[in-house]
């Protein structure tokens, strides 16, 4: 699954390139990966990717929870999402609204940090030894 809101598209490998740009390793396959911008009072979604292996199995909620505590950390008032319809990713055009993202225009959603978890029941619990975002 792919939601961007730049333009192109992502692939794993491309995420892959920006970790080590950034200094940052993983350590087992990318089942997942968001990027997120701190633009004024919110946390824009720049790109989304999910693993169809994980995809729709409470994943979304799980990330989005781990997203919105982080928002919450940084002073960031909303989550920003924008879907963009092509021809290949109509599986995903209720994925925000799904999460509790209002319509924002223009093919943007937002959902306010205030909000917390609600809405976001997941049966994934952050690995043991690691931190949970929160």
């Amino acid at each position: 699954m792919l939601l961007r809101a730049g333009s192109g598209r992502v692939t794993f490998l491309d995420m892959d390139a920006l970790a080590q740009d950034i200094g940052t390793r993983r350590f087992a396959p990318a089942t997942a990966t968001l990027v997120a911008l701190h633009e004024g009072d919110a946390l824009r979604i720049d790109s989304w990717l999910i693993s169809w292996r994980i995809f729709s199995r409470s994943a979304e909620q799980f990330i989005l929870r781990q997203l919105v505590s982080i928002a919450a950390r940084m002073g960031a008032a909303r989550v920003i999402g924008e879907y963009r319809p092509s021809g290949r990713n109509e599986v995903v055009a209720q994925v925000y609204p799904r999460l509790g993202f209002a319509p924002a225009g223009a093919g943007l959603f937002r959902r306010e940090v205030a909000r917390g978890s609600d809405g976001l029941a997941t049966h994934i619990a952050a690995m043991a030894g690691r931190r949970e975002a929160g």
